[in-house]
């Protein structure tokens, strides 16, 4: 026999994944990583 929630508990469930997904990091300020320059040195082997 397969459990089943009751509608109180499929409400409860909803809401904490909702929370759960709310919680993002926000972005950094400066220099975009994805934009940024390689290194120099660190191309060459140094």
């Amino acid at each position: 026999m397969r459990p089943t929630l009751s509608k109180a508990e499929v409400v409860a469930v909803h809401k904490r994944l909702r929370a759960l997904g709310a919680q993002r990091l926000p972005v950094p300020k400066g220099i975009d990583p994805m934009r940024a320059r390689p290194d120099r040195r660190g191309m060459r082997g140094r």
